[in-house]
């Protein structure tokens, strides 16, 4: 299940198996409304894991702390240390209204090919800069689903003119995920759902990268 929260309206998701009531939640904008969902769930959220360290993403870590005194371990790649650690300067160049308070520390680093146990189904971590230089994705082969962060969306990519943002980067990543099942469902940080085959027909930005892929 996913809460749209932040002035930025991201998509927060929270993910669990109902076998065993294990639970991760990726990426952090609402304290309040992933400690509420997980409850309602009967979830235990075992994970905190984060697509990138922009600011919308890493917002609510602080308060989870605090709600929670034995916060999930929280991962994040460490190509995106540096956007997590300024959490603070940071958040107004992101666009956020205010400011975020420093997270607490990274538990975990994240790395391409890593596998996570959510219950009894398996998250794969992909490495996929561009948006940021740590910007990953999470892939369900099990269930046929990617949560996506911002790198791809309904008709759209996500922004490279942010600090640490490369548009070489991000067509290449966007190659690397259009290698996946046609049926793969996209799960993304912002706007509506989308399969993988709807935007390898239909974005004007994927038809550019795959295009180009005769160039790397």
């Amino acid at each position: 299940m996913f809460d749209i929260v932040g002035p930025l309206m991201m998509n927060q998701y929270l993910i669990g198996c109902a076998r065993t009531g294990q639970a991760v939640l990726i990426d952090a904008g609402d304290a309040k409304a992933a400690s509420g969902a997980a409850k309602s769930f009967g979830f235990d959220i075992q994970h905190i894991l984060l697509t990138h360290a922009h600011s919308e993403n890493i917002a609510a870590l602080a308060d989870l702390r605090e709600i929670h005194r034995n916060i999930a371990p929280i991962h994040l790649h460490p190509a995106d240390l540096p956007n997590y650690e300024a959490a603070g300067t940071q958040s107004k160049v992101d666009g956020m209204l205010g400011s975020v308070r420093q997270p607490p520390p990274v538990d975990m680093e994240l790395c391409d090919g890593q596998m996570i146990a959510v219950g009894q189904f398996e998250l794969m971590v992909i490495h996929t800069p561009g948006h940021t230089p740590g910007h990953v994705c999470f892939y369900c082969e099990e269930h046929g689903f990617l949560i996506g962060g911002d790198l791809l969306f309904s008709g759209s990519v996500g922004r490279t003119d942010l600090p640490g943002g490369n548009a070489t980067h991000m067509q290449q990543s966007l190659r690397k995920i259009m290698r996946l099942p046609d049926h793969t469902r996209v799960f993304a940080g912002h706007m509506n759902p989308t399969t993988i085959v709807v935007e390898r027909r239909k974005n004007p930005h994927v038809s550019y990268a795959l295009g180009d892929a005769s160039c790397t």
